[in-house]
């Protein structure tokens, strides 16, 4: 069988990257942290501070990160939507709501959404690798290998995009430059080795 590609966590919220809520801190210090008073203003300062999404859509966005990195995927999916409507041109909503329909396998829906990620934001390394995910699990090889290879050109450092070029290359029979990849997002970042070791579940921590 195809192996499944790995979501890119920073798509949504990393632990280590910039809280979604716009407080500029880390997540795991920000709304990452279950008694943090911050989850609580999360709101607030969320429509001061993304003006570019109407405060409400950015609200809903950050709420549906806490809820997927609590593993509520099935309740942050209705918040995205919501999110989409208010917003329909904001990139990061579409770029999450495109994650979690490939999730629920609506793969139609999900690489329209990337798509329309891309147009809004071409340089936007998360996306070409959500949208490369998604045409992966479609059987749409060549167009995935592109996807991750632009991934990796906008950001070279990106272990998530790394191992899915690998899976492309594996299934292309270019085992060695696979392997190559492999021990780069590694040396990346240790933790995803149970992504090569064939676990496909995405990850949140």
């Amino acid at each position: 069988a195809a192996l499944r590609g790995m979501n890119e966590p920073a798509i949504l919220q990393t632990r280590n990257a910039r809280c979604a809520c716009g407080s500029g801190r880390k997540f795991k210090h920000c709304c990452g942290e279950a008694s943090s008073p911050a989850r609580a203003a999360s709101v607030e300062r969320t429509s001061s501070l993304l003006p570019a999404s109407p405060p409400r859509a950015a609200a809903l966005n950050a709420e549906a990160v806490r809820l997927y990195l609590a593993g509520r995927r099935a309740d942050a999916l209705p918040l995205l939507h919501e999110a989409h409507a208010l917003a329909p041109e904001d990139p990061e909503v579409l770029n999450n709501l495109g994650s979690l329909l490939r999730e629920e396998r609506q793969l139609e829906e999900a690489i329209v959404c990337h798509h329309r990620a891309l147009r809004l934001r071409p340089d936007f390394p998360e996306a070409h690798c959500n949208l490369g995910n998604a045409l992966l699990d479609y059987g749409r090889l060549e167009e995935a290998d592109l996807c991750f290879r632009t991934a990796l050109k906008q950001r070279p450092d990106f272990p998530a995009a790394l191992v899915n070029h690998g899976n492309v290359l594996r299934q292309r029979g270019r085992a060695e430059e696979a392997i190559a990849n492999y021990r780069r997002a590694l040396e990346l970042d240790p933790r995803i080795a149970f992504a090569i070791a064939g676990d496909w579940t995405p990850t949140v921590a």
